[in-house]
């Protein structure tokens, strides 16, 4: 593919994102989007953790980074991060969707904000599930699935492996190539 053929396409895609992500303000206007988890608005004022106004500029984070970096520690949930372990590798902020989500707005939130996957919660905010592109095209394009109908639930991964922000770096990613993801 050509480079001219990469941009156009790439400014098509971009088109998209942005039509999907006013789709999903519409539908869910800022403040009430229950189903994204955004450390940094819900998070800015913790009593446990470094005051506000510390904030260290210098670091460029991502900007759905979970992590935090304030007078030269990172910090997740008001807690100093440990080098070497999972919460250094300032991991992006995870959205998620209701199990009754259906596939095409999960779809959908996933093009608006760039992501590969959601996390499936239940109704007590338990996460049950997760739910990735992969899926969208095994599990409900290629099996015929009514995607404006199914809930993520019926194809969403249950019960993922996951484990804890202090785990080790090393851990997690010996784990992660021993179960194959």
């Amino acid at each position: 593919m050509s480079q001219l053929a990469r941009s156009k396409q790439s400014k098509k895609d971009e088109a998209i994102r942005k039509k999907a992500e006013i789709e999903l303000n519409k539908k869910f206007p800022q403040g009430k989007r229950g189903s994204l988890l955004n450390y940094s608005e819900n998070n800015s004022n913790q009593k446990n953790g470094p005051a506000s106004g510390q904030r260290n500029q210098k670091r460029n984070l991502p900007q759905n980074s979970a992590v935090e970096y304030i007078n030269g520690h990172y910090y997740l949930d008001g807690k100093r991060v440990q080098p070497g372990t999972v919460a250094s590798l300032q991991p992006n902020t995870a959205f998620t969707v209701r199990e009754t989500t259906t596939i095409v707005e999960a779809a959908r939130l996933m093009a608006a904000k760039r992501a590969d996957s959601v996390l499936v919660i239940d109704n007590e905010d338990r996460l049950s599930g997760i739910f990735t592109a992969k899926d969208i095209a095994f599990r409900a394009v290629a099996e015929g699935k009514n995607v404006h109908n199914t809930p993520v639930r019926d194809i969403a991964t249950s019960d993922p492996l996951c484990v804890i922000s202090d785990a080790s770096a090393i851990d997690a990613l010996n784990t992660m190539v021993l179960k194959g993801f």
